[in-house]
């Protein structure tokens, strides 16, 4: 049963692409409908790494709160999870 929403992990379809270079927090999505599947606050994991996300320009590109730190990630799948918005 999931604790905040209606779920409380899901899918994100198609593939994403992140880098670590100096402060990035771009993610950018192949396939992919941030808009239409994802929330401002809601959680992305990306190869074991959590992060917010704090805005959604488009289906295939959002950006993360903290810059990612990670190795380089391309054409990997993504899971996104709900979290408490208040």
């Amino acid at each position: 049963m999931p604790l905040w929403g209606t779920r409380d992990s899901f899918s994100v379809s198609g593939t994403v692409t992140v880098t670590n270079t100096v402060n990035t927090t771009t993610v950018t999505g192949t396939s992919t409908f941030f808009a239409a599947n994802t929330d401002i606050g809601d959680a992305i994991v990306i190869a074991g790494k959590r992060r917010k996300i704090t805005a959604i320009a488009s289906n295939t590109s959002l950006t993360i709160g903290d810059a990612w730190d990670g190795a380089n990630q391309s054409g990997v799948t993504a899971t996104g999870q709900d979290i408490p918005k208040y």
